[in-house]
């Protein structure tokens, strides 16, 4: 069972390194979540600034290696005692130095949502109160996050920021930077990931029979991506922004998609929870319930302002990584653990394709 000690050293190691924290602060929150009083937790403080765990100066407390190899040496037996938040920041502050240079060429030049997380106070073992951030401050004029080094991705982390959604545009631009669209299947398909896989295989296809090269990554939740960098190209007639001609682009695809099924490929993993006589596919988000027995090509994504989770960064729901999948045959969601990511963490590989065939194709369609 977690102690005391266990609670401290927790929300001692999630704070900015070498940084003194005050101990009032400290009392808070582990009497709170370990359920002790005050005394009991200052009691502890003191032993275990004798022991050279922590060093106090003027009430203020930080954590010293001695502390932190205490801690690594129990973590793994007590994690699911401990408070939710700091578990997961705790996680955050381990991997984002080791993939932060990754994540930097889709961060950079860019505004940023961020999701925060903190503690439930009504349940802080077992729940947490995510807070998604857009706004690095609102006055005098809101000026919109950014993260244009790895040392700045680092400094939100330690402000518990665990999850990262890059705009898909920069900041000045109305013309996306990636055409990416999600692939993900309506809640009646359960934890069956295979029409997902399916879906994205198909729409993989139909993206290089029109010269395209698409790049794939997992969300990190329940959802395949497809992102891909398209060389300068015009706006076809009849057009008067990319973000409608993209969207257009996802909803051809979605129907050479729905062929390829409805002409029997792959038909029956779908029509084990689609209802007959409606399409397997959809581009609708709308109303969830009307499409949960659907695989849903979601491009909501491609507007102004539109964000998606960064390749590698870190799931707040799941705590998996949003990694490239290189083999999709293979892929398995075990694959996206942060231990897994960091053995080897696999190449984003965006290459940039020419779409004038894609579009060719589209405006024939339209033309009838």
């Amino acid at each position: 069972m977690a102690d005391i000690t266990d609670h401290v050293l927790l929300i001692l190691s999630i704070k900015r390194a070498g940084k003194f924290f005050e101990g009032n602060h400290i009392c808070e929150k582990v009497s709170r979540d370990s359920g002790v009083s005050d005394v009991e937790v200052r009691r502890v403080l003191a032993r275990l600034a004798e022991e050279g765990m922590v060093e106090e100066f003027d009430g203020k407390y930080r954590i010293l290696p001695k502390g932190f190899e205490r801690l690594e040496g129990r973590i793994g037996e007590v994690w699911s005692q401990l408070n939710k938040s700091y578990r997961a920041v705790y996680l955050a502050r381990k991997y984002y130095p080791k993939v932060a240079g990754l994540m930097m060429p889709y961060l950079r030049g860019r505004a940023i949502s961020v999701v925060k997380v903190f503690s439930d106070d009504n349940d802080p073992i077992n729940s947490f109160k995510p807070s998604f951030v857009r706004y690095a401050r609102h006055k005098p004029k809101k000026q919109p996050i950014t993260v244009d080094s790895e040392r700045e991705l680092l400094d939100l982390v330690d402000q518990h920021a665990i999850d990262f959604f890059p705009v898909i545009h920069g900041v000045e631009a109305r013309k996306p930077d990636w055409f990416v669209f999600e692939i993900g299947a309506g809640e009646k398909f359960g934890n069956d990931f295979a029409p997902v896989k399916l879906v994205c295989k198909f729409a993989c296809d139909c993206l290089r029979d029109h010269g395209v090269k698409p790049a794939v990554k997992f969300s990190g939740s329940r959802e395949i991506q497809l992102w891909t960098v398209f060389e300068d190209h015009r706006l076809p007639e009849g057009y008067s922004d990319y973000f409608t001609l993209y969207k257009d682009m996802v909803a051809f695809i979605q129907r050479r998609v729905e062929e390829r099924i409805q002409g029997g490929e792959g038909k029956e993993l779908f029509y084990k929870v689609t209802r007959e006589g409606k399409p397997a596919t959809t581009t609708q988000t709308a109303r969830r319930k009307e499409v949960d027995d659907q695989v849903i090509i979601d491009p909501s994504p491609i507007k102004v302002n539109g964000t998606i989770r960064a390749p590698y960064s870190m799931s707040y729901e799941t705590w998996l990584t949003s990694c490239p999948i290189n083999d999709l045959d293979k892929f398995e969601l075990e694959m996206a653990s942060i231990e897994n990511v960091l053995r080897k963490p696999p190449e984003f590989k965006l290459e940039k394709s020419d779409p004038q065939t894609l579009i060719e194709d589209l405006m024939k369609e339209k033309q009838g």
